[in-house]
């Protein structure tokens, strides 16, 4: 089964043509990278010729990479023309491509963004031009900028497909109610000085399943490479909406703070749409900057940091909520 968009491709050890092993992760990242699988000899012509125009077409580039895996070296494109981004293994036994579920026999392509995470795959069929216009999409959705200061939060796109966003907009539109805050010993209660939002909590077994499965598979392996930290429990979901009718907005608070929620490590935010304005997440303990994911984007941050969501000034901001945490690790040993 080939990987789905948002989900990291594995890293892995192959020889390269001079036979010397060298890992993916070692040659990759940092930069947009078609990972093309070439197949068998049975697919040779083909993708010897997918594999020369591509590496021709990005020899003199260092903005965009890519990485060839073949069964044999001869259908590798030739040393002269692949750019010291690019790379290039041999896969004899057909193991790692198995792994990476392409089929032996036929050209497989992953499109991948810097953070080494699948945008689009495909299989069959596929031509240099319609990667090279992949690669060059992903360098528009993350132009350059100079960042003086900015609060520890991981940004993750493609966690939640857009029909399951749909899915869960509808939802909460239909059955969410007014929310209230925690207080420290008392629970929570209706605030609107602090806190103006309509929650709904996610309560059928089959879409919780759903949903822990797609953010186990395409956020966890991130947050754990991000903060060194392996969340092995979430705090359910609750699809929330933030309204211009009411204002909706939540005033700068920590989310770990009370008594039922001290366990809480990372919160964990994802966008469910884009037509709003407004609702974005600030950090004030690490300056002004506004914060706001793509619509089935990801955002987490430490439960300890002060956070807060800007009012909604147009349309209505739909996010799913989550808390990540983790069963006591066992006490380290004295020395």
């Amino acid at each position: 089964m080939l990987l789905q968009a948002g989900e990291r491709v594995p890293d892995f050890v192959l020889p390269g043509r001079d036979g010397v092993p060298a890992r993916f992760y070692g040659r990759a990242g940092g930069r947009p990278t078609a990972l093309v699988l070439l197949g068998s000899e049975a697919t040779a012509p083909a993708s010897k010729a997918l594999a020369t125009a591509m590496a021709t077409a990005l020899a003199a580039r260092t903005d965009v990479a890519g990485c060839w895996i073949a069964s044999n070296a001869s259908m590798l494109p030739a040393p002269s023309i692949v750019s010291t981004a690019s790379a290039a293994w041999v896969d004899a036994a057909g193991t790692v491509a198995t792994g990476l579920g392409a089929e032996r026999d036929t050209v497989t392509v992953y499109v991948l963004d810097a953070n080494l995470r699948v945008v689009a795959a495909s299989t069959g069929a596929v031509s240099a031009e319609s990667i090279l216009a992949l690669l060059a999409d992903c360098l528009e959705s993350q132009p350059a900028a100079v960042v003086a200061a900015q609060a520890p939060v991981l940004i993750v796109p493609r966690v939640v497909d857009e029909d399951a966003c749909a899915q869960l907009v509808a939802q909460c539109r239909a059955d969410a109610t007014e929310t209230g805050v925690e207080k420290y010993r008392s629970g929570e209660s209706v605030d609107p000085v602090l806190k103006r939002r309509r929650d709904l909590t996610v309560t059928d077994a089959k879409q919780l399943r759903a949903l822990t499965a797609l953010v186990g598979r395409r956020l966890m392996p991130e947050v754990e490479r991000a903060f060194a930290f392996r969340a092995t429990r979430f705090e359910g979901f609750k699809i929330a909406c933030y309204e211009t009718d009411s204002g909706g907005f939540f005033a700068a608070h920590r989310d770990n703070l009370t008594v039922s929620t001290a366990h809480r490590v990372f919160g964990l935010s994802i966008n469910l749409n884009d037509d709003f304005a407004g609702g974005e997440l600030a950090f004030p303990e690490y300056g002004a900057l506004r914060y706001r994911a793509p619509a089935g984007a990801a955002m987490v941050f430490s439960c300890a940091l002060l956070h807060a969501v800007h009012p909604v000034v147009q349309g209505t901001r739909f996010v799913l909520l989550s808390f990540l945490y983790a069963d006591a690790p066992a006490p380290l040993a004295s020395f």
